[in-house]
Parts: structure tokens; sequence; C-alpha cells
């Protein structure tokens, strides 16, 4: 009961809340990743209440700004543009273990939400986006990021299909775009497979032999007992 009343009391307020976590995030320093961390867990819990996701909905090119989301753009986070000495070592790996993730995963649960409202500029931007997540090869991307981002753009092939956007040619440029990407990612993929292969057999044979050893002792204290 509570927890409506205070959803209750809040709602008229959601699109000040939304206004100002977007502008929290914007003057977050971007080395200050304690607090951006803060900031994004705040709005994944916000954006899971669906009374409070409209609030957020005039600021998609906010969120589609990765400056603002996770601080620095990947080129930053490689270190590969000017500024990005502003960045220690230390905010660097916090950014690419915790911040970058979190940040995206927020960004794709909200594009989960906001996909039939999207521009064809704005299509463009996440397809451009979450293409480049997948085939980063130098920062360390986990896995759950990169299948939550196939599964993002495998969804929005649905909503470039229904767009009524009357330059039918932008659609089709998006479609291939993706279509391009996973047929890379699976390219990708097939030079990885053999060593994928071969290190899931080594676990499976490190298990048995883990479990044999088990079983020996298991079966020397049962000797014991009985003699």
């Amino acid at each position: 009961a509570s927890a409506t009343t205070v959803s209750t009391l809040l709602r008229p307020h959601e699109e000040m809340m939304a206004t100002i976590i977007i502008q929290l995030l914007r003057n977050c320093p971007r080395e200050d990743a304690t607090h951006r961390k803060e900031l994004l867990l705040c709005t994944r819990l916000i954006l899971s209440i669906p009374e409070f996701r409209t609030g957020f909905f005039r600021h998609i090119d906010n969120m589609l700004d990765e400056r603002i989301l996770v601080g620095c753009t990947t080129a930053l986070v490689r270190g590969g543009s000017s500024g990005s000495a502003a960045i220690t070592a230390g905010s660097t790996l916090e950014l690419q273990g915790v911040i970058r993730p979190l940040g995206y995963t927020v960004l794709a649960e909200f594009l989960s939400f906001v996909r039939t409202k999207l521009t064809p500029a704005q299509l463009s931007r996440v397809v451009r986006i979450f293409s480049r997540l997948l085939h980063d090869t130098q920062t360390d991307v986990p896995i759950s990021l990169q299948i939550m981002s196939v599964r993002l753009l495998l969804n929005l092939c649905e909503v470039v299909y229904l767009s009524k956007d009357p330059n039918v040619q932008v659609g089709r440029d998006l479609l291939v775009r993706i279509l391009m990407t996973v047929v890379q990612k699976f390219r990708t993929l097939k030079d990885k497979i053999p060593k994928i292969l071969e290190d899931a057999e080594r676990e499976v044979e490190v298990r048995v032999r883990s479990a044999e050893r088990v079983d020996k002792c298991m079966l020397g204290e049962e000797g014991i007992d009985g003699g």
C-alpha cells in the first residue's frame, strides 16, 4: 500500500524527475564512475516502473548521447581521442568493466519501451551504437551485452519494416545495415568456434578427472570403513 502511495505522489512529477536525472548524468564528471553508476542504477529502477517511463520519452536523444549516458564515447575509452588524458587508468577500467555495460543495458531496456516512437534518425543512431558494441574488439564487451545488442537489433527490424516513413530507402538501408552486422558477427564467431570447442572439451576433461578422483577417494574411505 505504501509503495502505491509513493508512486501516486510522484506521478505528477515524472517529467521533472526525468529531466533532473538527465541533467545529473550530463553534469556528472566522466571520471566519477561511482556516482554515475548510482545514477544509472536509479534510472534503471525508475524505468522499471511503467508510470514513470513516459517522462523519459522526450529525452530519447539525450539517452542516445553516449557522452551523457556513460560519460564518454568508445573512442575516449580506448584512449584514441583528444581529451582522453582526463580519464585516469582506474576510472577507464571502471568505465569498461561496470559503467559501459550498465549504461548500455539501461539504454537497451529503455529502447525496448520506446522503439515504436523512434524517428528514422534515432533508429539510425541506435543501429550504429549497438552494431559498434557488437563488433568492438578493442574493449572487453561482456557476452551478455553482445547478446542484448543482437536482440535489440533484431527487434528493430519489425519497427523499421512497419515504419510509415515516406522515404522507404532509409528503412531499406537500416535493414541492410542490421543484416550486415549480424552476418559479420557470424563470420567473427566462425573464426572463434574451434577455440571455443577446444576450451569446452578441456573443461569437460577436467570435470571428468575431478569426478574420478572424488570417486576413488570415496571408494578408498569405504574400504577403510569396511576393514
